[in-house]
């Protein structure tokens, strides 16, 4: 449908394949694979993504960053910000609220998690997303840490430990 209204249904059934797995192809913030692997040190690191597990997967490979799980809402069963997909994904990894931090770029997403008792940290975005406001609107009171970039949030976190 949206090919069609931007005038694109010409394209080749390659052309399309290509397109629709522009996902597996996304990458990642430049500093996040030494941050997250300088992180990962020390502590249990997961997302808890909306995209598929094989996406997440090849997205990850692709973008250099390495889990030690990967919690997808499609496996869960139930999508975020549904309450349920972070209780789901607490009992997934054998956790209560109170022994993560729950790392993000979207505000929405951290209060969600916040609400199921995750300590919270946000990375100050650099894109635009129509659902989410990212104006500082006080978020160094809201959450547990606010940083600039991976690079940034590492460091903090390193320095709590």
């Amino acid at each position: 449908h949206c090919l069609r209204q931007m005038n694109c249904d010409e394209l080749s059934d390659r052309e399309n394949k290509y397109l629709l797995s522009a996902w597996e192809r996304m990458p990642a913030w430049p500093e996040a694979p030494a941050a997250l692997s300088r992180l990962q040190d020390h502590f249990f690191l997961s997302p808890l993504t909306i995209l598929s597990l094989r996406v997440a997967a090849h997205s990850s490979r692709f973008a250099g960053l390495t889990w030690d799980a990967i919690i997808s809402c499609d496996a869960l069963g139930v999508t975020k910000p549904h309450p349920e997909s972070y209780r789901r994904a607490l009992a997934a990894i054998g956790r209560s609220g109170d022994e993560v931090l729950f790392v993000a770029a979207h505000p929405s997403d951290l209060r969600a998690a916040r609400e199921h008792g995750m300590k919270t940290a946000y990375v100050i975005a650099h894109l635009f997303d129509y659902g989410d406001d990212y104006k500082d609107t006080g978020f160094a009171q809201e959450f547990d840490v606010v940083a600039a970039d991976f690079s940034d949030l590492a460091e903090q976190i390193l320095a709590r430990a």
